[in-house]
């Protein structure tokens, strides 16, 4: 058995059965059993009363096409002012969890990569998507940034996803 933290770095000739403990979809060539904790954090930020139909399977897809497994998710999280939003609500029942809720004061300072004048002026922050994941992974990386999505006419939302802070692997082990 060997140990990698990077999948670029594995001699698939080497080895029988590649094991897998990722969020990520790797394309090898070898039989690969695949674990899949849940690690990922989604911050999600919307217009009012946009419809949540077919918004999981969009984000679904578009982390698939990404390559990363969906089935990583841990949470869903927003702003107060979204609290009530069926689109929230659709989500956390999607991955069986209760949304996590923050004011504009706890986001207050997260730095972020994509901070947006408009969206202050609505609810406080620079930023739902990107600064809720961020909140709620304890992290201060983003691991998708935030995607801006329109399924139909009114139903506009963004979604952004940060690696759980106690999941990053630092490239030490402790015994």
């Amino acid at each position: 058995v060997d140990l990698y933290y990077r999948a670029d770095e594995i001699k698939e000739e080497d080895y029988e059965l590649i094991i897998a403990v990722s969020p990520y979809i790797h394309s090898f060539t070898k039989p690969t059993l695949y674990y899949r904790p849940q690690m990922l954090h989604l911050g999600v930020g919307c217009r009012k009363d946009a419809s949540a139909e077919g918004v999981f399977e969009y984000i679904k897809e578009d982390l698939k096409s990404k390559n990363i497994s969906a089935i990583c998710l841990k949470s869903v999280s927003t702003i107060d002012i979204k609290r009530d939003e069926a689109l929230v609500a659709s989500l956390a029942k999607n991955i069986n969890v209760q949304p996590e809720i923050y004011t504009a004061d706890d986001l207050r300072g997260i730095e972020i990569p994509n901070p947006s004048q408009k969206v202050f002026e609505v609810t406080g922050t620079y930023g739902v998507a990107e600064s809720c994941a961020l909140k709620t992974s304890l992290n201060t990386a983003i691991l998708v940034e935030k995607q801006k999505c329109k399924l139909s006419d009114g139903n506009d939302f963004t979604y952004s996803i940060a690696l759980d802070k106690f999941s990053e692997r630092k490239g030490f082990i402790e015994i």
